[in-house]
């Protein structure tokens, strides 16, 4: 074989390589839909709801994690959420377990006074706790109705509805 034709043949590779990285690439980008993460979704959709109570009924939350714990902040860019509760109203077992997939991963604030820090946070109840852990450990009770009651009417909606509502 001539060195003419080695040539040809290693640049009629490249070429070929280069046009199906090109190929791979647009079908990719413009052609493959990537699965769709059910819980995710619908985790990222509740907590979104949480984190804007005025789209919410005050009861919301409560039924959603089945605890008095307030979402205080949505932290997307770190992927944490920090709760607030009553001392009162919290129980080291049931509570966590309710709120986290993982309650070992919960995080306390230290207390100074009347006052809470906690990562960049700093936040104010002498009668409460302040805590936070991964949004993806946000323990998502599947198949929920919600039920908001404006007497004499109660309206129910499902978190599948939830969450059309949302991506509508």
């Amino acid at each position: 074989m001539s060195k003419t034709n080695k040539i040809l043949i290693l640049v009629l590779s490249s070429i070929i390589l280069v046009g199906s990285s090109l190929a791979y690439y647009v079908w990719r980008r413009y052609y493959y839909e990537e699965p769709v993460d059910h819980q995710k979704e619908l985790r990222s959709t509740l907590l979104t709801y949480l984190s804007y109570p005025g789209y919410t009924h005050p009861e919301f939350s409560e039924q959603l994690t089945g605890t008095k714990a307030k979402l205080e902040v949505n932290q997307r860019d770190e992927h944490l959420i920090y709760f607030s509760i009553d001392k009162n109203d919290f129980d080291q077992k049931h509570t966590l377990s309710k709120l986290c997939l993982d309650p070992e991963t919960v995080e306390f604030a230290q207390e100074k006074g009347n006052y809470h820090y906690l990562g960049n946070y700093r936040f104010y109840g002498d009668r409460s706790l302040f805590f936070r852990f991964p949004d993806s450990l946000f323990r998502i009770r599947k198949g929920i109705d919600f039920t908001i009651d404006y007497d004499p009417y109660a309206y129910t909606v499902s978190d599948e509805e939830l969450l059309d509502f949302i991506s509508n």
